[in-house]
């Protein structure tokens, strides 16, 4: 079996499991431009014309066009060393810097009074990230500004430059203006522009962009850089064949996509309707059944993140509903608890430990959610907690020999971390009535995504 049937038979095995796994679509995709770039996805054809003679070609017409003064001589570009090239080509490729083949931001920039109002203007927006399809076209009546604009032509390949990990790169179907974040590449007559384009979208080209973009804040690929980036070459023919056929297996891809986004609608709508089950079960047999139909099907249900996400939810919400446990009779009620409470707080501000707490509003029927469990009752937070205090408003600093203080992003996922911590002098007046105590709890009053 050669290379070629053996990479097809490959990506059939893959089709098959891609779908199960959670990422695997993303992978599958990954794994078909890895196979055209390494020239395992089409055969090659000995009758195809050598990269190395479209090259010389270039090369040709650029001295010609120099010495006829078009255009200015190119700067020269350093020599592919043998320990640069990541694998070996088949025999009718060659490995070529990005500007061997292209002029990249090779066209010119045009101010706002040059620009025709229905002309197309492209910004990184309207491009989806990893897709690459073009969600919006604007004409530049939409958005007039007076800032400056980059021309493009029908063919040309169009890279967002700004955070390029998010994979946008466009082929031009018509001519327009883009914002200057996106790059127009102007190809050769060596190479076909949507090969260029999946050239540039390959795992490991963005490889390559990465390992530039670390510590950047605002991710940007120099020109430098992006010229001198190394890229396989086939013959043009061959570049053609192989569009054609990623075309074909990412359209396979698309569907399985779809179908994926279907059977999860499904799922989902399955895993609402068994927790709506529990949430409605009117005694301990209804509620046993609806849990016993979830764990039946757990493993398919809660392949999904967001049902486990879900499920967590509906864990706690059950937990406060009194349907996660059986009640016992013998347990004393939750009134002689709050009895005992009230006790407390009177002794304590007898005491002078605490203060005597404003009246709380009575409970209304119209204000409660649910029916409670015998034995349960409604009440307000106050009543619950000896005191409810806000944190302190002095500013911290970063000695550590002081207090240190617990701010937002120290609570994460229900636990505390020390990771970032703020300090506060010990003479302050908030101090000591704010220091923490075992079993004090903490509670973000306002929305934090976390550290």
């Amino acid at each position: 079996m050669n290379e070629h049937f053996r990479s097809r038979a490959l990506l059939e095995q893959h089709f098959d499991i891609a779908f199960a796994a959670p990422d695997g679509i993303k992978k599958l995709r990954e794994l078909i431009l890895t196979l055209a770039m390494q020239g395992k996805l089409v055969p090659q054809d000995p009758s195809d014309q050598p990269a190395s003679e479209l090259l010389k070609e270039i090369e040709a017409e650029t001295r010609r066009l120099v010495k006829a003064g078009k255009i200015r001589e190119p700067k020269p570009l350093p020599e592919i060393k043998p320990e640069e090239r990541p694998y070996e080509l088949p025999v009718s490729w060659a490995w070529i810097r990005l500007g061997q083949v292209s002029d990249y931001n090779g066209r010119k920039n045009s101010t706002s009074g040059e620009i025709a109002d229905d002309t197309w203007l492209l910004d990184l927006e309207d491009i989806e990230k990893e897709t690459s399809r073009v969600i919006y076209r604007a004409k530049y009546s939409e958005r007039l500004s007076k800032s400056t604009k980059s021309t493009f032509q029908k063919g040309d390949v169009l890279y967002g430059k700004l955070r390029p990990y998010l994979n946008k790169v466009v082929v031009a179907d018509t001519d327009g203006v883009c914002t200057t974040e996106i790059i127009p590449i102007v190809p050769s007559s060596a190479i076909d522009s949507q090969f260029l384009r999946w050239l540039m979208k390959r795992p490991a080209f963005l490889t390559y962009v990465d390992s530039l973009m670390y510590g950047v804040k605002m991710p940007r690929l120099g020109t430098d850089d992006a010229v001198k980036s190394i890229h396989p070459l086939p013959p043009l023919v061959e570049q053609q064949r192989i569009v054609a056929r990623i075309d074909q297996l990412m359209a396979r891809c698309d569907e399985l996509e779809k179908l994926r986004a279907e059977c999860e609608e499904k799922r989902l709508n399955v895993h609402i309707s068994a927790l709506n089950r529990l949430f409605e079960a009117q005694g301990n047999d209804d509620f046993t059944n609806a849990w016993h139909f979830i764990n039946r099907h757990f493993g398919e249900l809660y392949s999904v993140k967001a049902n486990v996400t879900e499920l967590r939810k509906a864990i706690l919400q059950l937990g406060v509903m009194g349907k996660l446990v059986p009640q016992d009779p013998i347990d004393q009620p939750a009134s002689e608890l709050l009895k005992e409470i009230e006790a407390e707080k009177r002794r304590l501000v007898k005491e002078g430990k605490i203060k005597t707490q404003k009246p709380l509003p009575k409970i209304k029927s119209e204000d409660l959610p649910f029916e409670l469990p015998k034995g349960w009752i409604w009440m307000r937070l106050a009543s619950l907690s000896s005191t409810i205090d806000y944190g302190t408003s002095q500013k911290t600093i970063d000695d550590s020999s002081k207090v240190p203080v617990y701010r937002m992003g120290n609570i994460v996922d229900g636990n505390l971390v020390s990771s970032g911590m703020k300090y506060i002098d010990q003479t302050i007046d908030d101090l000591p009535r704010l220091y923490l105590h075992k079993n004090d709890i903490l509670f973000n009053r306002t929305a934090f995504r976390g550290i």
